[in-house]
């Protein structure tokens, strides 16, 4: 699943179940996503129940980087992210758009 960049921010979608056993739970960035005139600023993850957020310089220092099936991904632990609980409007919202 690709995510978007968008004033500086990459935002991407992802299901909760999704989230990596790695580290006691990570999320992990493709790094082949990124152009060299990429400026990326801030990662938002949003799930159907909570909204992940971190500045890209702490991501690029807390993750580490590792190969998954030819891709290189950076994988930041959830515990470096700064984590929000979806209210029930957002994910009625969310569940609506798919």
């Amino acid at each position: 699943m690709r995510g978007k960049i968008i004033n500086h921010i990459y935002y991407k979608r992802e299901k909760e179940i999704s989230k990596l056993r790695i580290g006691e739970g990570s999320w992990s960035f493709n790094l082949n996503e990124v152009g060299e005139g990429d400026l990326i600023e801030t990662l938002i993850y949003t799930t159907e129940i909570k909204e992940y957020r971190i500045p890209f310089s702490k991501a690029v220092s807390c993750g580490f980087q590792k190969e998954f099936n030819g891709e290189l991904k950076l994988v930041i632990p959830i515990k470096y992210w700064e984590v929000r609980d979806l209210d029930s409007r957002t994910r009625m919202v969310y569940s609506l758009m798919g």
